[in-house]
């Protein structure tokens, strides 16, 4: 079976199905749209813990602890939250 999919068929579905019911799932698909075509691929783990990951952390992040094992593209979008959130 297939491993990965498309960083855009991904952030398309993510954007129907996640970012209506979760602000922090809204949150994603933006950053992973902000990277534009960096965001090639999704990995299994990316996409088999992307909803227990939004369920978790929270809208504002603060349930998000960097000594869980998180795909490291949800760390990335933690950091690149914590940015957003210093720049507004």
């Amino acid at each position: 079976g297939q491993k990965s999919m498309s960083g855009e068929v991904a952030t398309a579905i993510w954007d129907i199905v996640l970012a209506p019911r979760y602000p922090v799932g809204k949150d994603f698909v933006e950053y992973t749209k902000s990277l534009g075509s960096n965001f090639k691929g999704v990995s299994f783990d990316v996409w088999s813990q992307l909803l227990e990951f939004v369920t978790t952390v929270g809208d504002d992040l603060n349930g998000y602890n960097e000594d869980d094992a998180w795909p490291s593209v949800l760390d990335s979008f933690v950091e690149w939250g914590n940015e957003q959130k210093k720049s507004s």
